[in-house]
């Protein structure tokens, strides 16, 4: 499996440089260059460029923390009126749901202004980021993580290494760093980096099954 590296995170003044998974065959050479959402340490939207799209409130981060984990489901309304305020829905709070989808959705197309559509949609009762794996850094982990498995029974051991360590380089900090864990949906990542309890290692080449 083919690996292609490209800035995505930032921390402090420097850039992490992080893998995105080549294009499938007949999309062309070049991995996609979309928005990155980081959830793998402090909640932050990068552009395709790299450069952080600002999220000071922080009723924006939790917003986007909660659409981003679910992994481009539908997130109900309701459940997002509970995550960020722990109130049952109603007029009032689906109206002040609504002035926050609004200001994400300025926010993401400062972000990347050559996307035509918004990638924060409404459908049916509620919101859904509609954003690749690997746009996602928790997406691509579980991505590297699972090629890496399969590396590992394979007996590639140098190659489940390489994707493990590339795993692992994505966690910037405990997962959703910087944001008060709502109460709503899906908020379920490990708090810190995991463990591949299939592997046991020394450095990033050294992988004896166990």
């Amino acid at each position: 499996m083919q690996i292609a590296r490209c800035r995505l995170f930032r921390d402090g003044s420097r850039i992490i440089s992080i893998p995105l998974m080549d294009a499938p065959p007949g999309r062309g050479n070049a991995p996609a260059r979309g928005l990155v959402l980081g959830l793998l340490g402090p909640v932050e939207v990068l552009s395709p460029e790299g450069s952080l799209a600002g999220l000071p409130q922080p009723m924006l981060r939790v917003l986007v923390a909660m659409l981003g984990v679910m992994a481009g489901r539908v997130v109900p309304d309701e459940a997002l009126v509970d995550g960020l305020w722990g109130e049952t829905w109603s007029r009032g709070r689906e109206q002040n749901l609504h002035t926050h989808v609004y200001a994400l959705r300025r926010r993401l197309a400062a972000a990347e202004p050559a996307r035509d559509i918004s990638p924060l949609e409404r459908s049916g009762g509620g919101y859904r980021l509609a954003l690749a794996e690997t746009e996602v850094d928790a997406g691509l982990f579980r991505l590297l993580a699972s090629h890496g498995r399969q590396r590992a029974r394979a007996g590639d051991a140098a190659a489940a290494a390489g994707l493990f360590t590339q795993a692992l380089e994505l966690w910037r900090g405990p997962a959703l760093a910087g944001i008060d864990a709502p109460s709503g949906p899906g908020l379920n990542l490990p708090p810190r980096p995991c463990t591949f309890p299939c592997l046991s290692f020394s450095g990033a080449a050294r992988f004896r099954p166990l």
